[in-house]
């Protein structure tokens, strides 16, 4: 476990800082840039279009900084800092079945993710694109876009399974069927052309 250990900190240090790398780097860029505009789109831009749009480049890349610090500290609280572990104690604890434990730990952990992020979402959609005039949706529509979601990904898995069965249902139809004494009916050709032998 030490070296698996070893490797989760090393990718996990890997992948957080090259997109933290990356952000800045844009951030710098775009700031460094942000008066000019490119020659290339000058006759089809204003310079106050240009420097509206880098800064709101700046604030949506300033907002996924913070998000990915978000995720940062959330993986390792759910790995290493034994959050997961603890959530399914805690669900263990109170259930039982392998199957309902399981799902009850998956809807958990997506809730609680959901929630955490919740507060980004909302800073993203009612201060970031509402001050560049890109929002046109109510905090009611907010709130019942969130519920629908949810619920969609709670019916995905039913839907998915209803689908595989319908499949397997489908095939079945399509497979050789007894239906008489040395007669057999392919029910997937057209017709149902009887072969049989007396």
């Amino acid at each position: 476990m030490p070296g698996f250990t070893s490797l989760f900190l090393a990718c996990f240090i890997l992948t957080f800082g090259l997109r933290l790398w990356l952000a800045l780097r844009q951030m710098r860029h775009v700031w460094l840039n942000r008066q000019a505009v490119p020659a290339a789109f000058a006759d089809s831009i204003t310079p106050q279009q240009h420097r509206r749009a880098a800064d709101y480049t700046l604030a949506k890349t300033r907002l996924s900084i913070v998000h990915l610090a978000l995720e940062a500290t959330l993986l390792w609280a759910f790995t290493l800092g034994g959050g997961l572990q603890w959530l399914y104690e805690f669900i263990a604890g109170r259930v039982e079945g392998p199957l309902l434990q399981g799902t009850l730990l998956l809807l958990a952990l997506a809730a609680l993710l959901s929630a955490a992020e919740l507060p980004l979402a909302l800073w993203r959609q009612f201060r970031i694109e509402a001050r560049f005039g890109f929002n046109r949706q109510s905090l009611a529509g907010f709130v019942a876009d969130l519920i629908k979601q949810a619920g969609l990904g709670l019916a995905g898995d039913d839907l998915q399974q209803a689908g595989e069965q319908q499949h397997d249902h489908g095939e079945q139809g399509g497979r050789q069927t007894q239906s008489g004494p040395g007669v057999v009916t392919r029910l997937d050709e057209p017709g149902g052309a009887e072969r049989g032998g007396r």
